[in-house]
C-alpha cells in the first residue's frame, strides 16, 4: 500500500487527491492532542433529548443527525462527519495563515518603497 503510494504522489506527482492526508500530516500531533480533548468533551457534556432524557454529546448526535442510519452506519458517518469537520478548521487555518503571510509580504514591499526607511 505505501508503495503504491510513494509510486502515485512522488513518481507520477498526482498529488490532488493527498491534499487531506497532508493537511493532517503537517500538524499530526495537534490533531491528535485536539481529537482526544473533543472525544473526552464529547462524553462530558450532556443535552436532553426530544424525549427528555439527558444523553451525552455523542449519542445526542448520533440519535438525531444519524438517527436514521442503522447503528454501524451512524457510527461510521460520524466518524467521517468528525474528521471532515477537523479538516474544514485545518483548512480555514492554512487559509487565514497564507493571507496573513501575503498582507505582512504586501506591507513589507511598502516599507521598502519609502525612501526614509532603505538602507
Amino acid at each position: 500500500m505505501f508503495a503504491c503510494c510513494y509510486w502515485i504522489v512522488d513518481i507520477k506527482q498526482w498529488k490532488i487527491w493527498s491534499k487531506p492526508f497532508e493537511i493532517f500530516g503537517i500538524n499530526a500531533l495537534t490533531v491528535f492532542v485536539l481529537h482526544v480533548v473533543f472525544l473526552k468533551t464529547q462524553f462530558v457534556l450532556f443535552l436532553q433529548d426530544h424525549e427528555g432524557h439527558f444523553v451525552n454529546l455523542k449519542t445526542f448526535f448520533m440519535k438525531n443527525i444519524f438517527g436514521w442510519a442503522s447503528l454501524e452506519s451512524a457510527a461510521l458517518l460520524f466518524g467521517l462527519a468528525n474528521m471532515l469537520f477537523w479538516l474544514g478548521l485545518i483548512v480555514m487555518y492554512q487559509h487565514k495563515k497564507q493571507h496573513h503571510d501575503l498582507k505582512l509580504l504586501k506591507s513589507n514591499e511598502y516599507l521598502t518603497k519609502i525612501p526614509s526607511l532603505k538602507g
